[in-house]
């Protein structure tokens, strides 16, 4: 405790006339369930944000894929790949977003 803390225990203390251990009580706070929390809040932004990566793999593929001109002129690219891309980008920037309002509502529903 700080000093000031200890002043102001005293001085409560004093007035109801009693000692610390008869106000103060020591409880043991239960650190596995605060690291499982936290854990399950990692897995749920990771899950969460997994669209997103999905996105930008699917843009190195068609990079790395390239795109070609057949001999009767016409153009061969895997277009759906940029489609995709854009789709899982958007999926996870709105799985990350829902997750994070949500946790932000437990949040503050807890205090």
């Amino acid at each position: 405790m700080r000093q000031k803390e200890l002043s102001i225990l005293e001085k409560i203390c004093e007035v109801l006339d009693c000692q610390p251990g008869e106000i103060l009580e020591y409880k043991k706070i239960n650190l596995d369930y605060l690291n499982r929390g936290e854990c399950m809040m990692k897995k749920k932004y990771l899950l969460a944000s997994t669209p997103i990566f999905l996105g930008v793999v699917c843009l190195i593929i068609y990079s790395l894929i390239g795109s070609s001109v057949a001999p009767d002129g016409t153009l061969e690219e895997p277009f759906f790949l940029i489609l995709l891309s854009y789709l899982f980008v958007f999926v996870g920037i709105i799985s990350v977003l829902f997750v994070a309002i949500i946790s932000m509502f437990k949040k503050n529903k807890h205090n």
